[in-house]
């Protein structure tokens, strides 16, 4: 029997996965498995690049491949613009959390 979300190894961890291809996507697909919180940000418009990897492809013309890596994963499309803002308020958010409450905030792993 598969162990429930709440019982996996990085349950509650949350993940921002600005990777794109092969290495960090199985990378971030491994972490999603072991029970953290995956969100998958992708290019406005074409996305990642493994969507065309195929054949087979599904009905919305994504690939296996593509499907297979990005299980587990929240998938969101941002501009750098926006990646920038969020990293910079992600950043000092940790840094203030940290003068005010060093254990109140949940990690933040980045994967690239």
């Amino acid at each position: 029997m598969a162990p429930s979300t709440d019982q996996l190894l990085l349950s509650g961890v949350r993940i921002l996965d600005l990777s794109r291809v092969l290495a960090g996507p199985l990378c971030t697909m491994i972490l999603g498995d072991l029970g953290a919180d995956v969100i998958k940000v992708e290019r406005p418009g074409a996305g990642d690049d493994t969507r065309g990897w195929g054949p087979p492809f599904d009905a919305s013309g994504r690939s296996a491949y593509y499907l297979s890596i990005n299980r587990n994963k929240l998938g969101i499309a941002a501009a750098v613009l926006l990646l920038l803002t969020i990293a910079a308020g992600v950043a000092a958010t940790a840094w203030q959390d940290e003068l005010v409450a060093p254990r109140a905030a949940q990690p933040i792993w980045y994967v690239r």
